[in-house]
């Protein structure tokens, strides 16, 4: 389970990073899955890595080819590798791998294979590489080939360059970086090889502190060798003195290590290739200086000569100093590899998991100080929309205002511009003509041109005068409430200190912003009317017209009684008519010229100048101040909205790191279990230490029976670990339990759980549950776990048994269930719905009401597990969508396995046997059923019904009441099935269904092969049934198509079609049958092209009412009839071929039939009902 864990939450991890990385602020981020990829590929690979690092000229390769006893390794004398190299503890096969990052390969292979090697390091050496590589060779480590090899885990030796030898050959900084990443990211334990004579050289300072960079948990335990000891001379001192010196260099360094091995690794490999018989030939010059002495007497003188090689090998190799290194160090991993190996990864998450913590924390409050700066951003700009919104709220009311008063003044204008003019009515000339009343013609003129002067001054200068004086005064201003341009001057004045007091206020708040202050008043005072001219009235033109007339008057006047005279008198009248006709109608078109031009000029002057001048002096401003408030608006709302969206961004991002965060915190204690606590039955309270613990902790429960007697609800981390089922229990009481929520997981290992009077044991709403190795028993319980809220389970080796439901799958949760046992719950061994999903491998479902029931969505696959004994194995509805795969169903009291309710199945592979019923079909499902065995159910193989539609192929019936129902309009196609033994019948078509069958085998069924009734269709194609009751009976009012069927040696009727059926029968062969074809009841055939050989009766019959055609069929060596009719009065039958008895058309009764069915068809035709015709 441990295992499982660290797998299984290393690949989590990685999907979770790689994920986050696939974000913006991820891409931007410090940030690599690729250390925790490293870390599984070890997990999986099961490798445990030895890694040598050193500087240049340290010895690195000979002190790896010491350790392998083999010149493998080029060292400085050749040409170093410019790369890592894989050693891996396994038998030499004589072959290098050379990797390239792109996935390419190449093989270096040879029985002298450190040559080829070499000289492949060469030539990379001298070409500009493209692309990153390593090379991996399986070759023993010498010290370690007493020891079996290890076939599951690589024990691997990594040597590597030295950082400054690649510097020197201009390898880029990034290869550099590639080469030594790669190689840190995977180490176990660190070799670091230093020159005993150059310890204090910049280049191993170089080295730690790549190290403390890129694996930190390494450095207090690095393995430090001294190599090249055998260089030391006497005055550098011994070599205790010098690991001492070494030691507290290395405390300078601020590495406190106490792990070193002096080392000559020239010894150690000299003295191992002698002691194999391999050449040293090569290192001939430095064979000498490193042979020991030994004194010899000569010639009675003492002489101090070299030991030779052959017999100083055992010494040299003693002291090199390896072998105290091979004891302690590589012995030691080698064999506690596997627990070295899970303990070391989980130390390397660990430390992964604190390395990305700071990481992200860092970046966690970087982004925090930028969401504060720019809520602070946001802050001031919300400010400055504020004092912009209510400067144009103020402009746009008062704008509103002045337009108001500007459209009154257009408004007086039009209704000014409606009125007359002003006039002034002229004086009816009382007197245009006088009488005969004047003594001279003189006299009368003077007295008509006084009369007209009179009339003409009073109508002229004074009726124009009063217009003028009308007008003038409408353009007139006073300083006074009522007047006209006084009242608009007061109001815009009004207007233009509210507006100002609001461009203050702005500018005070806005002092980045330059506002303008409009005018402080306005004054209006029109001016008055142009064009006041001197008229000239023309009064010479009309007073000259005025006419004067006389009248003499004649009489005879008596004087002296008797005497008359006669006599005379002359009088005189003026006619001034034509002069006041001519004055008036000059007066009036002059009077109504200058009040006309007044009246517009006044409307102008009064009205559309004063509107211009307002509009000039205070609207046009309040525009220009709108037009620069406006978008001085839209840019701080466009800043706002930019900052709001940067603000969620970095919000969402702070969200994102610290789920991140807290993701792979959870995951590394789960599978770590770095926080933990052990508890004692009878001394621990449960209830009140899962309530208190820390999030992330492990709680180890020694051997005991514990108590949960509250619901608790958690929002933290828990692994709960026992001692083994039986050994660690549980008790859970009437209405206790835990309901975990949130982003946080459960570990549950090797625990007893049982329930009395609950509802759930566990209610999980968070990220992950693993169960593992534990048994949950309940007493009147209704479930054992529920996981919903898109919660991941893995679930192994459990038992669940006397719940309702053992478990529970809602909401898009998800279930990996492995070796599980589901043992006599009253209800569902594994209920699924709302969206859930799962994974069944290898479990047991025993005595359950039912097994597994999909519904809501659901989906998953369940395969090799075992289903017995229940009332039903797996129930799936309510569009559902699972998989079922090589699983067994047996004996359950209903069906193994149902699908209805919409929903999709494959059914693959699976075996059933003495089930009720195999599979059942329905409700508008969609099923594909293949590859499985259906035997000896009590009752149907497979039934179809309610519309469902089905695709069988590849499977066998055996020993089934019947092999496949189909009714109630279901629909299915059947191919290359076996349908064999049934008790029954093979297949049964009733109720309107539709069944397709393709090369099929359909044998030894006791009753008929496949029988149709009740308007179903068949269509049947190169199928085979054999030695059945019956091999097709196609009745009530089935519309068939059989072509190309081969039905023989069955008991009864190769092919049987009676009651109302209809359809074609074309190149099928019933051979060997009781009767080949039989036709009867009102049945409508065609058959055409057909064989019916060596039947014991009739090759074809046709009785009663069956009507069709009868064509080029074959009838041979049948025990009666070729054609047998009887009193079938409505079949054609032509070029049919047969040997034996046939009804000859020269009989009489045939030309009786023959018109009789004339006669017939004719009044078929007038009913308008088809008789005869090809509707096959």
């Amino acid at each position: 389970m441990e295992k499982f864990l660290l797998h299984n939450q290393l690949e989590k991890i990685i999907k979770n990073i790689t994920t986050y990385k696939a974000t913006t602020v991820g891409q931007q981020a410090n940030i690599s899955a690729a250390d925790f990829e490293a870390l599984l590929k070890q997990v999986k690979n099961k490798e445990f890595v030895i890694t040598v690092v050193g500087a240049m000229k340290s010895g690195k390769s000979s002190f790896t080819n010491a350790l392998l006893g083999n010149d493998l390794m080029p060292n400085e004398n050749q040409a170093c590798t410019l790369t890592s190299t894989d050693i891996v503890h396994q038998e030499h096969d004589h072959r290098i791998t050379k990797s390239y990052e792109s996935g390419k390969s190449e093989i270096l292979e040879s029985d002298n294979l450190s040559s080829v090697f070499h000289q492949d390091v060469r030539k990379s050496r001298m070409e500009v590489q493209k692309e990153f590589y390593t090379y991996k060779v399986n070759h023993p480590i010498y010290g370690l080939k007493k020891y079996p090899y290890l076939n599951n885990i690589g024990f691997t030796l990594v040597d590597t360059p030295g950082l400054n030898e690649m510097e020197g050959l201009g390898v880029k900084k990034e290869t550099i970086e590639q080469v030594f990443s790669h190689a840190m990211r995977r180490t176990d334990v660190l070799l670091f090889v230093i020159d005993v004579q150059y310890y204090k050289a910049e280049e191993n300072l170089q080295i730690i502190r790549k190290i403390k960079q890129l694996r930190p948990d390494l450095v207090e335990n690095i393995i430090f060798i001294l190599n090249k000891v055998d260089k030391l001379r006497n005055r550098d001192g011994g070599i205790e003195f010098l690991v001492d010196k070494v030691k507290d260099f290395l405390n300078a360094w601020d590495v406190k290590t106490h792990r070193l091995y002096p080392v000559s690794s020239r010894k150690a490999l000299i003295g191992r290739l002698v002691e194999q018989g391999l050449p040293v030939s090569n290192l001939g010059d430095e064979i000498n200086t490193i042979l020991p002495t030994k004194n010899i007497e000569v010639g009675g003188q003492l002489v101090t000569v070299q030991v030779p090689l052959a017999s100083a090998y055992p010494q040299m190799i003693e002291e090199s100093g390896i072998l105290d290194l091979e004891g302690q160090i590589l012995e030691e991993a080698y064999l506690q590899v596997e627990n070295q190996l899970f303990q070391s990864s989980q130390v390397r998450l660990s430390q992964l998991t604190n390395k990305l913590d700071t990481v992200l924390e860092k970046e966690i409050n970087r982004n925090n100080a930028e969401i504060q700066d720019v809520k602070g951003n946001q802050s001031k700009l919300k400010k400055k929309l504020s004092s912009l919104e209510q400067l144009l709220a103020g402009e746009i009311r008062y704008r509103n205002e002045v337009e108001v008063i500007i459209r009154n003044i257009h408004s007086q204008a039009e209704a000014m511009r409606i009125e007359k003019p002003f006039s002034s009515k002229l004086t009816y000339a009382q007197q245009k003509k006088s009488t005969y009343q004047y003594s001279s013609s003189q006299e009368a003129l003077q007295e008509g041109i006084s009369t007209f002067d009179e009339w003409f001054y009073k109508n002229t200068e004074p009726k124009f005068q009063s217009i003028l004086s009308h007008y003038q005064a409408m353009l007139e201003y006073q300083p006074k409430e009522s007047n006209y341009f006084h009242a608009i001057s007061q109001s815009v004045t009004g207007i233009l200190k509210g507006m100002n007091t609001l461009i203050t206020t702005a500018s005070k708040q806005l002092p980045d912003i330059k506002f303008h202050k409009l005018i402080g008043q306005l004054d209006i005072r029109p001016q008055g009317l142009s064009n006041i001219p001197t008229v000239d009235w023309k009064y010479k033109e009309f007073s000259g017209k005025i006419r004067t007339d006389s009248k003499t008057t004649e009489w005879e006047e008596s004087f002296l009684l008797f005497f008359t005279q006669k006599r005379s008198k002359t009088e005189y009248s003026y006619d001034c008519s034509w002069a006041f006709n001519q004055a008036e109608k000059i007066i009036h078109s002059t009077l109504d010229k200058y009040s006309k031009e007044w009246h517009l000029d006044t409307i102008q002057r009064r009205f559309i100048d004063i509107a211009k001048y307002v509009q000039e002096m205070v609207l046009k401003p309040l525009i220009q101040l709108h037009n620069k408030v406006e978008p001085l608006i839209k840019d701080t709302e466009s800043e706002i909205l930019k900052l709001e969206a940067q603000l969620a961004k970095r919000q969402a991002e702070s969200v994102k790191m610290i789920d991140l965060k807290h993701d792979v915190g959870f995951r590394t204690d789960l599978a770590t279990r770095r926080k933990s606590i052990t508890l004692t039955p009878g001394k621990s309270n449960l209830d009140i230490m899962l309530t208190k613990i820390e999030s992330g902790t492990t709680i180890y429960l020694e051997e005991g029976v514990y108590h949960l007697k509250q619901k608790l609800e958690l929002a933290k981390s828990l692994s709960v670990i026992g001692l083994g089922k039986g050994l660690t229990t549980i008790k859970v009481g009437k209405g206790a339990g835990v309901n975990l929520k949130g982003n946080h997981g459960l570990v549950l290992e090797r625990i007893s759980f049982e329930a009395s009077n609950t509802k759930y044991i566990i209610e999980m709403d968070c990220l992950e549950t693993v169960v593992g190795d534990c048994q949950f028993v309940g007493t009147n319980s209704h479930q054992a776990l529920y996981l919903k809220g898109e919660t991941e389970g893995h679930i192994q080796q459990s038992s669940f048994s006397r719940f309702y439901k053992g478990i529970t799958l809602q909401d898009g949760s998800m279930l990996t269930s492995n070796v599980n046992l589901f043992i006599h719950n009253s209800g569902y061994g594994l209920e699924l719905s709302g969206r859930g999903e799962a994974l069944l491998d290898e479990n047991t479902f025993i005595g359950n009401d039912v097994g597994v029931t999909y519904g809501d969505y659901s989906k998953g696959v369940v395969q090799k597990s075992t289903f017995t004994n229940n009332v039903k194995g797996i129930m799936v509805s309510g569009n559902s969508h699972p998989s079922l795969v090589n699983n067994d169903f047996n004996q359950h009291n209903m069906f193994g396995i149902s699908v209805n309710l919409n929903a999709k199945a494959t059914i693959a592979k699976n075996r059933f046997f003495e089930n009720q019923i195999g599979v059942t079909c329905s409700d508008h499902s969609h099923v594909n059923i293949s590859q499985n065995q259906l035997l000896n159910q009590k009752g149907d193989g497979l039934c179809i019904s309610g519309k469902a539609f089905v695709r069988v192929t590849d499977n066998q019936f055996r020993q089934n009441d019947c092999g496949i129902v189909l009714s109630a309009k279901a629909n299915a196609k059947l191919y290359r099935n076996r349908i064999v033994e049934n008790r029954w019948s093979g297949i049964e078509c009733r109720q309107n269904s539709m069944v397709t069958l393709y090369r099929n085998q359909i044998e030894l069924n006791q009753s008929i092969g496949l029988v149709s009734v009740g308007n179903s269709q068949v269509n049947l194609r190169e199928n085979e049934f054999t030695s059945n009751g019956d091999g097709i009976q196609l009745a009530g009012q089935t519309t068939f198509t059989l072509i190309g069927n081969k039905c023989d040696k069955n008991k009864g009727n190769g092919i049987t079609v009676q009651g109302e059926a209809k359809g074609r029968i074309s190149q099928n062969t019933c051979n060997r049958n009781q009767q080949g074809f039989a036709l009867s009841g009102k049945c409508r055939v065609l058959m055409l092209e057909n064989q019916s050989n060596e039947n014991v009766e009739n090759g074809i019959i046709c009785l009663e009412k069956a009507s069709g055609k009868i064509l080029k069929n074959t009838c041979n060596g049948n025990g009666g009839f070729s054609l047998f009719m009887k009193k079938p009065l409505l079949i054609h039958h032509q070029k049919n071929i047969g040997k034996g008895a046939l009804e000859r058309p020269s009989s009489l009764p045939y030309w009786v039939n023959k018109c009789i069915k004339i006669l017939s068809n004719f009044a078929a035709f007038i009913k308008k009902k088809e008789i005869m015709h090809n509707e096959y």
